[in-house]
């Protein structure tokens, strides 16, 4: 088992270097031509897309996965057709949502922008099923493939399309072009298809536990994104620009950690949920591999946050800077709230997740209506109050069921966390005498051994020995 979790995580790794690494840099050098203000506007339409797709993937395929090798083909057809329909409702309803959205932020040319780049939702729906067969066998070498040839082909075209002077249009062509190749090359390199059968039994089975995560991903997703649909409201799209960036970059580098290991860990948790002490084993030795690399990562960032944006996006942004800083800080703690949540509903607890959303929910809205009109700033000062506050939560019930409550799990991770601060001193105060791009590569080469001494004379000698275990 340990095998094949770490085969699915070295080839989700790979994976997410290539695209997410990518289209990274690819988006911030089209933010740069585009400025805050479009690059605002594609931001807030790609929540939309982020919505569905959160809603189809964390719904359907979930309850898939967590069925694990249980699943039939009459499960599958039915979260086929489900899953398609589901994804032309939801188009046809954004679709004659945007006029009124486009007058509510008084910017026009949301309309076509939206009505274009959403058609994205209808495509990515033909591809939850054929995604949810390939991660239940583990097999993340074809969804490897798959993403990274789509990504460069899409990334091409946008590079190609923003040196034409296409403007936005060029982060619109990227996602609808990756979105059009993955659905084709699912089609070519997954051919074991099933007849398309509804089963009344199955949808009823399925969303017994899929539609807890469902409805737990919205609140969630819509906790997660308000903030910047309401600072676009109550500011303007400049601002959201800012915001939609610094979530954009912060998220990304804690996606990195999260995505990988989610992408595993929950196919991997589901298929031993029956055996609690092996359960815990893997559990307590991937809590200490997402320590050991999301807070140096996130707090590294943080560090940089000037001379990179400086030198990648220009002057223009900088108003980014204080906002990638808190973000950074607050996005440290993701990963860990993303493993919790996947144990709980590996092993079926899936009504308890929705139970920690709903709890969390009046924390975050109260939070960003609170500080709003203080401006951006406060805003993500806010938001990084309730990151730490829903940590919190998340680790109390997660405690409940596993024994392992957020005092335990923050003394698991205490060494790596101490490294990371001194780390991020040193380098941040460095870091506002760099002026180029030489300057900043010896500057992360630099924090990377710094953290690494941290961690060696505060006894993470023994902290690593003990992950470079789980590889053996």
């Amino acid at each position: 088992m340990i095998k094949q979790f770490l085969k699915g995580v070295s080839w989700n790794l790979f994976d997410k270097l290539i695209n997410q690494l990518v289209y990274f840099f690819v988006t911030i050098y089209i933010a740069k031509v585009i400025g805050p203000a479009d690059f605002g506007m594609i931001g807030l339409l790609m929540v939309f897309v982020l919505l569905v797709e959160t809603t189809l993937n964390n719904g359907f395929s979930q309850a898939l996965i967590q069925k694990n090798n249980n699943a039939t083909n009459e499960d599958f057809s039915t979260i086929f057709i489900c899953g398609v329909i589901l994804g032309l409702l939801f188009y046809l309803l954004l679709y004659n949502l945007l006029p009124f959205l486009s007058k509510l932020v008084n910017k026009h040319e949301l309309i076509q922008a939206g009505r274009i780049l959403l058609v994205v939702v209808i495509f990515n729906s033909f591809t939850v099923v054929p995604r949810a067969k390939l991660i239940i066998k583990l097999n993340f070498k074809t969804i490897a493939i798959i993403n990274s040839f789509s990504g460069l082909v899409a990334t091409l075209l946008a590079v190609l399309a923003i040196n034409l002077g296409f403007g936005y249009w060029a982060l619109v062509l990227q996602v609808l072009t990756k979105s059009i190749f993955s659905v084709l090359l699912f089609i070519l390199l997954k051919k074991s298809y099933f007849r398309l059968k509804f089963s009344m039994e199955s949808l009823k089975e399925l969303l017994g536990f899929g539609i807890y995560i469902m409805l737990s991903s919205i609140i969630a997703f819509i906790s997660n994104n308000l903030y910047l649909f309401i600072v676009t409201k109550n500011i303007n799209f400049t601002s959201a620009g800012y915001l939609s960036q610094a979530n954009s970059q912060t998220n990304m580098l804690s996606g990195l950690v999260s995505s990988v290991l989610q992408g595993v860990i929950f196919p991997v948790f589901s298929s031993v949920k029956t055996d609690i002490n092996l359960l815990k084993e893997i559990y307590l030795r991937i809590l200490e591999i997402t320590f050991l690399i999301s807070f140096p990562l996130l707090l590294g960032f943080a560090a940089i946050a000037k001379p990179f944006t400086l030198l990648f996006l220009g002057n223009d942004w900088e108003g980014i800077i204080f906002l990638i800083v808190i973000l950074s800080f607050a996005r440290v703690v993701t990963p860990i709230n993303s493993l919790n949540l996947s144990l709980i509903n590996a092993i079926g607890k899936a009504n308890l997740t929705f139970k920690i959303e709903i709890i969390k929910f009046p924390l975050t809205i109260s939070s960003i209506l609170l500080s709003i009109s203080f401006g951006l700033n406060a805003v993500v000062i806010a938001l990084l109050i309730t990151s730490y506050l829903s940590f919190f939560i998340n680790a109390y019930y997660f405690g409940k069921i596993l024994g392992i409550n957020a005092y335990t799990q923050l003394k698991i991770g205490l060494i790596p966390i101490l490294s990371s601060f001194m780390m991020f001193s040193i380098c941040f105060y460095l870091s506002q005498y760099i002026n180029d791009f030489l300057s900043l590569v010896i500057l992360i080469l630099m924090g990377i051994l710094f953290y690494l001494i941290s961690m060696y004379f505060l006894g993470g000698k023994l902290y690593i020995s003990k992950v470079i275990k789980l590889f053996k």
